[in-house]
């Protein structure tokens, strides 16, 4: 990772010789990178927001509070969100696929059972997001993580 050059008008433009709105154009970039003038895009791949198959006994909460779980890649972070209820806890609630996984088990604190219960949710390194704290009238998740696996 490196800041980028910036191009000028005849030639690029170091951040010691930037001007104010040089350094505005600065973004922590590749290092092979470059930002033009009037060029504020850099694309990010995203899966867009997916709904995983719930096991275990897992189920949708409540329409109201919108889908039951679901998972989205922007660039290497991985987001998960959801309310679910009534499963096995210690049981995986669901799976996520390769290449949206951790390259090591990562805990998450939660809020659950509906008397402001803290919780915990795992997950692990085969994908497995699995409730292990907390109780089962409601199961809340939200948390990020890079994807290593």
């Amino acid at each position: 990772m490196g800041i980028s050059t910036l191009r000028g008008a005849a030639q690029p433009v170091g951040l010691s010789s930037a001007t104010p709105a040089d350094v505005a154009l600065a973004a922590v970039v590749g290092a092979a990178t470059t930002a033009a003038r009037g060029d504020h895009t850099h694309k990010v791949a995203d899966s867009g927001w997916l709904t995983p198959t719930l096991l275990n006994g897992w189920a949708v909460y409540d329409a109201t509070f919108g889908n039951a779980a679901m998972y989205r890649k922007i660039g290497p972070i991985v987001f998960l969100r959801g309310l679910i209820r009534s499963g096995t806890m210690g049981a995986t609630a669901f799976n996520l696929p390769a290449g949206y996984r951790p390259g090591i088990r990562m805990l998450f604190g939660i809020d659950s059972g509906g008397a402001y219960v803290h919780g915990r949710v795992d997950v692990h390194v085969n994908g497995d997001v699995v409730p292990v704290g907390g109780q089962n009238a409601y199961f809340q998740i939200s948390c990020a993580f890079p994807a290593d696996n």
